[in-house]
């Protein structure tokens, strides 16, 4: 996915959650390096090629009170940055298998 509609889906994703009143809690202050990968993290869960465990998806969460919400609102906006209506389905399949790693139980 590296190549100019890899680079517009990134930009397109980070405008619409710069631009999403619901995240700027949890994005207001982040290092916007820390959380760069999101696309690309995304994308190859979608696609099956996952480059992180979810131990590790779970432990680089622990710290943000991340609610389903806030979980939703990122997917929605990684998937509307997507092109085809039948990749936003799969994505949308594959990306909430890591809900529960990524929103910690209280």
């Amino acid at each position: 996915m590296h190549n100019n509609r890899h680079l517009e889906l990134k930009e397109q994703f980070f405008q619409n959650i710069k631009k999403d009143p619901s995240l700027q809690e949890i994005f207001q202050n982040a290092d916007e390096e820390r959380y760069s990968h999101h696309p690309d993290t995304f994308y190859s869960h979608v696609f099956h090629n996952e480059t992180y465990s979810s131990k590790n998806i779970e432990r680089a969460h622990a710290h943000l009170d991340i609610t389903d919400e806030h979980f939703e609102a990122m997917i929605e906006h990684f998937l509307n940055a997507m092109d085809s209506s039948e990749d936003r389905e799969m994505a949308r399949r594959s990306l909430g298998k890591l809900r529960e790693h990524v929103i910690q139980k209280k």
